[in-house]
């Protein structure tokens, strides 16, 4: 599989679906660690890194899905005496490796309220 050549500066890389992908090693690791300090900070994580890095696309793009998907889980957390969050810890240890390896990531449910 081939990459698609950079964009012209200042554009974000879009891929299928309207997903943008990083454009530096900072990119990825602010979105990698939206969803992976989502494990130990809840939605604070994510609010932190989108409200902090207004400037990356991508890192704003895995920060809300981030605090939408920690949102979810806080709520079913209730009704369920927990075991939503251990759920949660599964999905965002996948997203955290999935955002370093330089890909988006979507949880598999998520309630996305906040665009």
């Amino acid at each position: 599989m081939t990459t698609p050549p950079p964009p012209p500066e200042g554009m974000p890389a879009q891929g299928a679906g309207g997903l943008v992908y990083p454009q530096s090693d900072d990119d990825k690791t602010m979105g990698m660690i939206a969803h992976g300090a989502s494990i130990f900070a809840g939605f604070l994580a994510p609010l932190i890194i989108m409200l902090a890095k207004k400037d990356s696309a991508f890192a704003q793009q895995e920060a809300k899905e981030a605090l939408n998907f920690s949102i979810l889980i806080l709520i079913l957390s209730i009704p369920t005496c927990g075991l939503a969050a251990l759920v949660g810890i599964i999905f965002y240890i996948m997203g955290a490796i999935k955002v370093n390896g330089g890909e988006p990531y979507r949880y598999p449910f998520n309630w996305r309220i906040i665009k």
